[in-house]
């Protein structure tokens, strides 16, 4: 598990419609989890909150329209 894979499948969401309608699904972070891990990524969800940390503020709003929950991550200044 690491940040480097959590930061790959933002990436990947960011730039795949599809990742991103399924990820829009999700109800839970549980279910994130398992959606990344079933495109082969491999991270816990603190892992995945700490790699929304480097994200400028265009590439996280791509992510939070994308389907990821703002009360799930925290919010670059």
């Amino acid at each position: 598990m690491s940040i480097k894979s959590a930061k790959a499948f933002l990436e990947t969401v960011k730039n795949n419609e599809e990742l991103a309608k399924k990820l829009s699904e999700c109800k839970t972070g549980e279910e994130k989890i398992r959606l990344a891990r079933s495109e082969n990524f491999d991270f816990t969800e603190q892992e995945l909150k700490d790699a929304m940390i480097g994200l400028d503020k265009m590439d996280f709003d791509l992510l939070v329209a994308g389907g990821m929950h703002v009360t799930d991550l925290r919010r670059p200044e």
